[in-house]
């Protein structure tokens, strides 16, 4: 009786190690996928590679590739995207077939649809084959017929291809990166715009419980004859981390006021709360400023408004750039208040792993 250790189903056929380190493959047998020398497909599992042990096995698409007890890797069936890493572009190989690695030794090994990716015994990450999406991961669109590095000298510790988009997990902080087609939004990071270099999938944004954002108070709209100015809305950014290489810029300031010949007070300024973990950008620019009042001697100022910038620890930018001075105004012109300190209390946001 067969017993097996490891397994991988492609589109069409499946491929297992046995727990003596041999593989075995069944289904279709378009292209030589199955690797016994024959396109004859088989509803069940035939040795391949006879007196060759295994450590890993990647059924792709329409190929396979396996990794060898000596760390070496061997690839079959279709060829003609360079998913087979033999330096060519082959249309079909039947028999498994070194890929040309240059020396390097290899850990694991997984298969897209037509390009596969490799770990390396120095824990990078290879990758070869149609690259039309980026799936390769070196920074072009190029399709590359043998194994390429991956740049970054990021060190990982598992990878996973999709049909056209490549997955992993880094060595030292568990994080994710992707690269390939992001379509369907399958790399993680917040947009549908294909990466042809790792990406760091990005973190989820937690919302914090509600009794926790009672600290945020807007400002109060000045006095006036006519109609005053709109008051400032309220923004509520929570998120785990917020990094960038620009500005970020939130405006909740009041309007002024509209009157010409009536005064008419300004609104009052809107509330901003933002709390983050993690906060990482060039410039962090907020507003919640009053609306300044008509010159007419009724109108008073809008009241400044309320900022809170809220995080775990403090990251760049020091001091943002805030405002929430009240509106000019006969009335007077109401100051606001604002603050930045240490999110200390609020566990649901600094304990996020």
């Amino acid at each position: 009786m067969l017993t097996f250790k490891k397994i991988s189903a492609g589109t069409y056929h499946a491929c297992g190690i046995t727990t003596g380190d041999q593989v075995y493959c069944w289904g279709n047998n378009g292209n030589g996928r199955l690797g016994d020398n024959s396109v004859t497909s088989t509803t069940v599992p035939i040795l391949i590679d006879s007196g060759v042990n295994y450590k890993d096995i990647a059924a792709g698409g329409s190929h396979t590739c396996g990794i060898t007890s000596s760390d070496d890797v061997k690839c079959w069936g279709a060829g003609s995207s360079g998913q087979l890493g033999t330096g060519s572009t082959p249309g079909q190989i039947l028999v498994p077939t070194n890929a040309n690695t240059s020396g390097v030794k290899y850990k694991s090994i997984t298969a897209g649809k037509f390009h596969t990716c490799g770990l390396s015994s120095a824990d990078g990450i290879y990758c070869w084959g149609n690259n039309t999406s980026g799936q390769v991961g070196d920074s072009t669109t190029t399709s590359r017929f043998e194994p390429r590095l991956v740049p970054g000298g990021i060190k990982f510790k598992s990878v996973s291809a999709g049909v056209d988009h490549t997955c992993t997990v880094t060595l030292a902080n568990q994080e994710s990166y992707c690269w390939g087609n992001s379509e369907s939004g399958q790399l993680g990071i917040g947009s549908f715009n294909n990466h042809s270099a790792p990406a760091k999938v990005r973190d989820q944004v937690y919302p914090l419980p509600f009794t926790e954002r009672k600290f945020f108070n807007g400002g109060g709209g000045g006095a006036g004859d006519n109609q005053g100015g709109h008051g400032g809305g309220v923004i509520l950014v929570f998120a785990k981390e917020i990094l960038g290489s620009g500005t970020m810029w939130i405006n909740a300031s009041g309007s002024n006021g509209p009157g010409t010949t009536i005064g008419s007070g300004g609104g009052g300024g809107g509330t901003i709360g933002l709390a983050s973990r993690r906060i990482a950008l060039t410039t962090l620019s907020l507003s919640a400023a009053g609306g300044n009042g008509t010159t007419s001697i009724t109108a008073g100022g809008g009241g400044g408004g309320a900022i809170q910038v809220l995080r775990c620890n403090a990251q760049s930018p020091a001091t943002p750039n805030m405002s929430v001075s009240g509106g000019i105004g006969t009335g007077g012109a109401f100051g606001g208040a604002y603050g930045i300190k240490k999110l200390e209390n609020l566990e649901s946001l600094c304990n996020l792993d």
